[in-house]
């Protein structure tokens, strides 16, 4: 039914990736459906464990069926009354998609995630002018009398003011509401919870692969006990462990001792990944004050063999930890991340876990 109404006229999509596509229907204003291309949507105690662990800046999703969830439409409508932080709606200006990457391991054609997660003004306003020169699929703004538009980084001799988009008043004053909210913060805190080695994980799938090699190969001929299926058996039980993890620690009760010896090892790393890929989306108005944030695309991420492996070809180790991070450790240099966190933390709605 949705898709024959996505015939006539009624559907527009406005965006399609490689994991889901989203699509605006014109009988629902404020809202877009989100439809998973190949994979169903985790399961409803998973999807509540992962919105309590980005609390309090999840975005609020509504299931529809095994492949599709209502989101709100953060793009072009302004946002509802009672979800307004700052601002006033009459003043809603644009939106603006951010992927901010892995803190300690991103770095493409200028732009360091490490500055964005800083905690530091200055060093987000590096991020955002670096992304404003090549955002790639990094950064999109959707402005409400234009739709979605390309901002331009202004020549520093071109005019300066916060009301023209890619001038350096605008970029500065971007970067401060950006960096004050708590979204940002939610996403370098979920960081966290793995270091995200994925070299390490790969050793450990492999070192669960070999033992249940070995206990076949007592029964089963060395061509039998080889099969691939083995592989995705394995990656399918981490997968599972994962997902018992991350309900048993957010939303039933704590983890109990009949789950897989590795299955805080999985929990962590998925939610890790999680806040690795996912996207912030941002609603300013003209005096580009944030009124609202809430991070989307929290899906768990597949535990494959082959996504990990390249993972760890595309980030083969942590080196950026130590020669590229802006780690704001000593005064000069502003703020601890640890303020951050605290910061966010003692806000009303921000009791979080980890």
């Amino acid at each position: 039914m949705l898709l024959s109404s996505a015939t006539n006229g009624d559907w527009t999509c406005i965006g399609n990736g490689a994991s889901a596509s989203v699509w605006r229907w014109n009988g629902r204003p404020g809202s877009v459906l989100r439809l998973r291309q190949t994979r169903p949507l985790d399961d409803e105690t998973v999807r509540e464990a992962v919105s309590r662990i980005m609390s309090p800046v999840a975005v609020r999703r509504q299931r529809v069926h095994a492949f599709g969830e209502w989101l709100p439409d953060m793009t072009l409508s302004p946002p509802p009354a009672d979800h307004v932080d700052r601002g006033d709606l009459e003043n809603f200006w644009f939106s603006m998609e951010l992927k901010p990457k892995r803190w300690d391991q991103y770095v493409r054609d200028g732009y360091r995630a490490a500055d964005l997660l800083s905690g530091q003004e200055e060093a987000c306003e590096r991020a955002l002018m670096a992304l404003l020169r090549s955002p790639g699929k990094n950064l999109r703004f959707w402005f409400r009398d234009k739709g979605p538009q390309r901002v331009m980084l202004r020549p520093a001799d071109a005019t300066n003011s916060i009301h023209r988009p890619g001038s350096r008043s605008w970029v500065r004053r971007l970067a401060q509401a950006i960096d004050r909210s708590r979204a940002l913060a939610v996403v370098r805190r979920v960081q966290g919870w793995h270091d995200c080695r994925h070299e390490s994980v790969l050793a450990l799938l492999q070192a669960r692969l070999d033992a249940v090699l070995s206990k076949e190969r007592q029964t089963l001929s060395t061509a039998d006990a080889d099969q691939q299926w083995t592989r995705v058996l394995v990656a399918r039980q981490a997968e599972a462990a994962a997902a018992a993890w991350l309900a048993a620690e957010c939303v039933v009760a704590p983890a109990s001792a009949h789950l897989d010896p590795d299955a805080a090892v999985w929990g962590r790393y998925s939610a890790a990944a999680i806040a690795n890929d996912c996207s912030v989306m941002f609603r300013l108005d003209r005096r580009l004050r944030v009124m609202d944030a809430c991070v989307v695309d929290l899906d768990l991420k597949p535990l494959t063999w082959e996504r990990v492996a390249r993972r760890a070809r595309k980030y083969p180790s942590l080196t950026l930890l130590t020669e590229l991070a802006v780690v704001a450790d000593e005064p000069e240099n502003g703020r601890e991340w640890s303020d951050v966190q605290k910061r966010v933390d003692a806000e009303p709605n921000g009791a979080h876990l980890g």
